[in-house]
């Protein structure tokens, strides 16, 4: 079997370092051919020594300027180093780890370039997903998500003409049990009751505003409408996602809540291979548990089925909203509770260009983040009058 040649953009993350796990334990199948960070060279470096990529990248100049060459390594900068890692002629898989919509333009040149894709970069795929998609279908890549209940529906989707509707599940977080208080503190958010994940996203889970993204995300990937697409909290985490028949059967996948597996089957897609994950023991499940959504704890997730259904760029203000709310919460600015007030505010002020292309959501980015900051700035100030 010929090895395929793998780069992962974003090595220093769960999911980038979760991905070398992946391919540690599936030697025989890939290789690192190339990894990224932002800034953490340290591990980059540790990284190098054990996968011995040809190329890495670094797109935080300071560092970049940093870093010390490892003999036989080339080493890429910036956003064009992540354009060029993504497309060198030797790459098989692309793995977009990166956070935020810092995954775009590599992933654009990716599949322009012919490349399968394995996306565990929400934001570019919420934001951008009315330009990626037909980009997809026009270079016709394989083009799969690294995400549990996603890779779920992949796997239960055999009959897609049949299909009634697709049902994501949500673990709830810290809050499904508990209100949500508004001096409550990054740390305490922190703490999810099922996944290992990154700040950004752990907060954002706590939420919905990840499951959000998800229905979004859904809804680019198997081309259904947003009334196809149901979210239930599943606190125990074990089913990831169902999908309901016109027979009103229901099919499930269910497995331990353990990333690599999903990262695993994105790989290796459309074949399987040896488990990396426990076996998942049914005679030590104590309950299986489903309740709908509180949309008034969790209004986010309403938000983000207007928005994706009006599309034109609102996903993308849902998204950099998002993203500018909670890390000012992160950076103890923000209140918690004050991270949906600013996606509203910034939902109902928003007024799409007359054209959306590359260029217009573009601008739309940068004005959204400018115009958060703005909204952040006043409601902050509001707290010391």
């Amino acid at each position: 079997m010929t090895k395929k040649n793998v780069v992962i953009l974003g090595s220093s993350g769960y999911i980038g370092n979760a991905t070398l796990d992946v391919i540690s334990h599936l030697a025989d199948r890939f290789t690192v051919f190339g990894l990224s960070v932002h800034h953490n060279i340290t591990l980059l470096s540790h990284q190098i020594r054990k996968f011995h990529p040809k190329v890495v990248a670094i797109t935080d100049p300071v560092q970049a300027s940093k870093f010390t060459p490892i003999h036989g390594v080339k080493v890429l900068q910036g956003t064009e180093g992540l354009i060029e890692l993504a497309t060198l002629p030797e790459v098989d898989i692309v793995v977009v780890a990166v956070s935020g919509t810092n995954g775009l333009y590599p992933t654009l040149h990716a599949i322009k370039a012919g490349k399968s894709i394995r996306i565990a970069n929400k934001e570019t795929l919420v934001g951008y997903g009315e330009l990626i998609m037909p980009l997809v279908h026009q270079h016709n890549v394989s083009f799969l998500p690294i995400d549990s209940e996603h890779t779920g529906l992949y796997q239960l989707l055999n009959h897609k003409d049949s299909f009634k509707r697709l049902i994501l599940t949500a673990s709830g977080g810290i809050f499904h049990n508990r209100p949500i208080e508004a001096d409550i503190s990054p740390a305490d958010v922190l703490k999810h009751p099922r996944w290992q994940m990154g700040k950004l996203i752990t907060i954002y889970s706590s939420l919905m505003i990840n499951k959000g993204m998800e229905v979004i995300a859904a809804h680019y990937l198997f081309g259904v409408g947003f009334d196809q697409i149901d979210v239930v909290i599943h606190p125990e985490a074990i089913i990831h996602a169902m999908v309901e028949f016109i027979d009103n059967s229901i099919i499930a996948q269910l497995s331990i809540p353990d990333m690599r597996l999903a990262i695993q089957y994105a790989l290796t897609y459309p074949d399987r291979c040896t488990a990396i994950v426990k076996q998942l023991d049914l005679t030590k499940l104590t309950g299986l548990h489903f309740y709908p959504p509180d949309d008034k704890k969790f209004p986010a997730l309403r938000i983000a089925y207007e928005v994706g259904t009006l599309k034109r760029g609102y996903p993308l203000v849902y998204v950099v909203s998002a993203e500018e709310a909670t890390k000012a919460f992160l950076a103890n600015k923000l209140r918690f509770t004050d991270i949906p007030r600013v996606i509203t505010t910034m939902v109902e002020s928003y007024h799409p260009p007359p054209t959306i292309n590359l260029d217009t959501l573009q601008e739309v980015e940068h004005q959204i983040r400018h115009r958060t900051t703005n909204v952040i700035e006043d409601i902050i100030a509001s707290y010391r009058n």
